[in-house]
């Protein structure tokens, strides 16, 4: 006979879930036992007729007579263990399998509890924490969480930018579990995500950023401020100033305008 390997061994299910026990043989299903070890209790059988379920497990038995995979309900603990299954099935001609899967169940954990080797822990001393619950007396593992922060809060990102450029301020924070964001501007919220992003800078830019940085579990939230200032767009140097028509006199005031938001004065005599 076929030795056929089950889709899942073991099958793992809750107390009061359902379990389903899944093979694919080669072939048209022709028959096909389960039978629940190691006393060979009757689960199900199937012989191109109507199954017949075994006792005890009537309304809790399900086969898919096209691939002979059964489906348990209402799983108990007494369920746990190992069901063998074997059947025919039409090829070229009949051809016989068998096979086995295993059934693990657990009692839903309820009530974890974790307990300090302390009441007062104190700082600098090593402290043991215990993991207590109510339910299946084997836990197959634990997930140890420790919830901090936010802390050290910062903000990267240019402390000045030219007319029209693009700027990315980046605020990030320790904390677990990681944290989230919220950006305000002249204290108006603008923007919740770890990264603020001006395209096209403008004079109306200029002012205070905020990121504040919030821990959903903790609780906890602290800030990080940036201020920004934005400048004009370099035009490039004038050496020379031309007054048509006009010629000043030494010693008399003359007056210069700059038609750009900033200009830089410089006054150089050459003879």
């Amino acid at each position: 006979a076929l030795e056929l390997t089950p889709v899942t061994d073991p099958v793992i299910s809750k107390v009061g879930g359902n379990a389903m026990l899944e093979i694919k043989p080669h072939g048209v299903l022709a028959t096909v036992v389960w039978t629940f070890s190691p006393a060979a209790i009757p689960v199900v059988s199937w012989t191109e007729t109507n199954p017949v379920i075994g006792a005890g497990y009537e309304n809790r038995v399900t086969l898919n007579t096209a691939t002979g995979s059964v489906e348990l309900r209402s799983v108990n603990l007494s369920d746990a263990g190992v069901y063998t299954f074997q059947g025919t099935t039409f090829t070229s001609g009949r051809e016989a399998f068998n096979g086995s899967v295993t059934l693990k169940v657990y009692e839903p954990i309820t009530n974890v509890n974790v307990k300090p080797s302390l009441a007062q822990p104190i700082a600098n001393q090593a402290l043991k924490l215990t993991c207590e619950v109510l339910g299946s007396q084997t836990v197959s593992s634990r997930l140890w969480l420790k919830d901090d922060g936010p802390e050290q809060v910062s903000i990267t990102g240019p402390d000045q930018a030219v007319l029209n450029s693009s700027v990315t301020f980046t605020c990030s924070a320790k904390s677990l579990p990681p944290c989230n964001y919220t950006w305000y501007f002249n204290e108006t919220e603008t923007a919740q995500s770890s990264q603020y992003n001006i395209a096209s800078v403008s004079n109306a830019d200029r002012g205070s950023y905020t990121c504040v940085a919030w821990n959903s579990v903790t609780g906890r939230n602290t800030s990080a401020v940036k201020e920004f200032n934005v400048t004009g767009e370099f035009i490039g140097f004038v050496r020379e100033i031309f007054l048509p028509g006009y010629h000043p006199l030494i010693s008399r005031n003359v007056k210069c305008v700059c038609n750009t938001e900033e200009c830089c004065w410089s006054n150089q005599m050459h003879v």
